[in-house]
């Protein structure tokens, strides 16, 4: 399910590719259409995050019917990566709740480039990516993905006897696709660093509103 999910994200991220910054603008013929391809890209990140933290769920079941401890899980409910997803995907299904951390996401960057084209120069969009606040700090989703995968990948070949090779092989195309590719970083500024602090304050005072009435 897990190597669906990520074939379907994968596809759903690719199609941003064929829109233009122009694109943007509500008098351009195909803003419908990116508005439809974002929200798509969107539904289906969350679909991957909620399959990979459900998968501590199926490991935790399957450790249990070799009987094996279902708490060598543990190692990657440590890990902060799994504590981010966790919050979003609780979130995401429950709404905010005022007994435990929310995480929600509070802005999206494009990431633009340039093509060239016989001879011709345009921008194009490259990427899209949703920045998760969780306790006030700003994490890239898709980082938290490929975090998740590689934790995944190394507990299941390590601490299991699972056959994970189906896994392997898919992180290994999606790795060895990078190769060559150029990356991008994005530094939060203090003004953008406060707004997520700001934001997370403001839910949690909604949060005890609403749960003291």
């Amino acid at each position: 399910m897990i190597c669906r999910r990520l074939r379907e994200y994968d596809e759903k991220r690719t199609a941003l590719t064929e829109f233009t910054p122009s694109d943007l603008d509500l008098k351009s013929p195909k803003h419908a259409g990116f508005m439809l391809a974002s929200a798509n890209y969107s539904d289906h990140l969350t679909s991957v995050l909620s399959e990979l933290v459900h998968l501590n769920d199926n490991v935790s079941k399957w450790l249990q019917s070799v009987r094996q401890s279902k708490h060598q899980t543990n190692v990657i409910e440590k890990m902060k990566p799994k504590a981010i997803a966790g919050c979003f995907v609780n979130t995401a299904k429950h709404g905010l709740r005022s007994d435990s951390k929310n995480a929600v996401i509070d802005f999206k960057a494009l990431i633009f480039g340039e093509e060239t084209v016989a001879g011709q120069t345009s921008d194009k969009i490259l990427d899209e990516t949703a920045i998760i606040n969780f306790d006030g700090k700003g994490f890239d989703a898709a980082t938290i993905i490929d975090d998740l995968l590689q934790l995944w990948d190394l507990f299941l070949r390590y601490h299991t006897d699972v056959d994970s090779t189906k896994l392997q092989e898919v992180l290994a195309v999606r790795f060895h696709q990078r190769i060559g590719t150029k990356r991008y970083s994005l530094v939060l500024g203090p003004g953008f660093a406060k707004r997520l602090e700001e934001l997370n304050d403001e839910r949690a005072s909604m949060e005890k509103l609403s749960w003291g009435s």
